[in-house]
């Protein structure tokens, strides 16, 4: 089994139940924080050259990227 594979089986065989408060508020403020960095990075010199190169890779793509009207693919869009 790969590793991504051990990792999709241990997010799947999760429950919320499961996961303390602390684990749980920890996720909110580590996720509130990605989103934060994300927004503040939009317009940013290195991040619109990812932008650019991703799209000029994938001019047929279905998912969004984030913040922007444009689309790649998803594995692309991921990286943006």
């Amino acid at each position: 089994m790969t590793t991504a594979e051990e990792m999709a089986e241990f997010a799947t065989g999760l429950s919320y139940d499961e996961l303390s408060k602390d684990v749980i508020e920890g996720v909110k403020k580590r996720l509130l924080d990605s989103i934060a960095i994300a927004a503040g990075a939009i317009g940013e010199e290195p991040v619109e050259i990812l932008r650019d190169t991703v799209t000029e890779l994938d001019q047929n793509g279905t998912t969004s990227i984030w913040g922007t009207a444009e689309t790649t693919s998803p594995p692309l869009a991921t990286a943006v």
